[in-house]
């Protein structure tokens, strides 16, 4: 007989503290997620967007950046996305 036992569910903060460097992970609902890596045609089109949406923004000088690294936190759930481009405004980017 096996026993299964339920993973501990994990809050944002201590995903945050244990994620690490190398490796795509992401956060769902409270369990930790192996992600594989963006290749091939996903990954030329989130590079090609995010080199159009840098000109313009430098074209009409607008204060926004694109991190190269980023995790998105939904406000309602322990959560942690990887994003293929994330356009935060200078003024409101978390220190």
């Amino acid at each position: 007989m096996q026993t299964l036992t339920k993973p501990q569910l994990v809050t944002f903060d201590e995903f945050i503290q244990w994620k690490p460097d190398k490796g795509f992970y992401e956060l769902h609902d409270g369990e930790i997620v192996e992600m594989n890596p963006p290749v091939g045609k996903h990954e030329r089109r989130t590079g090609f967007l995010t080199i159009d949406l840098a000109i313009e923004s430098r074209r009409l000088n607008l204060p926004y950046f694109i991190p190269e690294q980023a995790l998105v936190k939904p406000s309602t759930r322990e959560s942690a996305y990887s994003r293929d481009v994330f356009f935060v405004d200078r003024p409101h980017q978390p220190s």
